[in-house]
């Protein structure tokens, strides 16, 4: 197994299980859309590799944070005129690749919800400054 740095990307969709109980075809419609038209085109862009797909998200690879975070605003700039808003993060370190997979200490990598809690955290010591 290889070890190595990388930078992954989580990207994932706000109030999506509120809007796949409103309009689930529309939903997923858009989405697909959004995913073939905006975030595959500029993680290829950016030299990035999608190796996780969810139904409300994505888990990117980059060997460099700056393609992440190139990727990211490219991503997020042109999500500014779309009906649906994405949170993104990133985390850089460790993994292994295995299986086309990226595993992080031992385990399939799931960086999402770490960087979720750190977003989560950063945004409320923001509102109280």
């Amino acid at each position: 197994m290889k070890r190595k740095i990388a930078a992954i990307l989580s990207l994932d969709v706000v109030d999506y299980t509120k809007r796949m109980s409103e309009d689930a075809e529309t939903t997923l419609n858009t989405l697909q859309r959004i995913l073939d038209d905006v975030i595959r085109p500029l993680v290829h862009e950016n030299k990035g590799r999608i190796f996780k797909l969810m139904g409300d998200g994505a888990l990117v690879e980059f060997v460099a944070a700056t393609d992440a975070i190139n990727a990211a605003s490219q991503i997020f700039n042109q999500m500014r005129d779309e009906d649906v808003t994405l949170r993104g993060g990133l985390h850089v370190g460790d993994v292994i690749s295995k299986w086309h997979r990226l595993v992080r200490r031992g385990r399939e990598c799931c960086v999402a919800p770490s960087v979720q809690r750190a977003y989560w955290k950063l945004s409320h010591q923001q509102d109280s400054c």
